[in-house]
């Protein structure tokens, strides 16, 4: 995975909507609804998180993707490779 890659992983996540169903856990708390009780209410709408910061959502990525298992991707990547080798040696039509 490059560095653009991790980076804009981690641009994604701190923009993500965070769902309906939201509920933090160590202490941390949520009130989903601002000014209840009043004629004002309003639902807040998080997004991504206010416990890390962009630095550290680099780094929960390079945590996430370490040690990762090759898969899908890098097989198709390999497919192109092969396919794009054999159109240019002539090998297909």
């Amino acid at each position: 995975m490059t560095e653009a890659q991790i980076k804009h992983m981690a641009e994604q996540f701190l923009r993500w909507k965070l769902p309906a169903n939201f509920n933090p856990d160590g202490g941390i708390s949520f009130e989903p609804i601002g000014s209840k009780g009043t004629p004002y209410e309003y639902r807040r709408e998080p997004v991504g998180t206010n416990l890390f910061g962009y630095t550290e959502a680099v780094e929960m990525v390079r945590h996430m993707i370490a040690g990762m298992p090759s898969g899908v991707a890098d097989r198709n990547q390999a497919t192109r490779g092969a396919i794009e080798a054999a159109m240019i040696s002539g090998e297909t039509r």
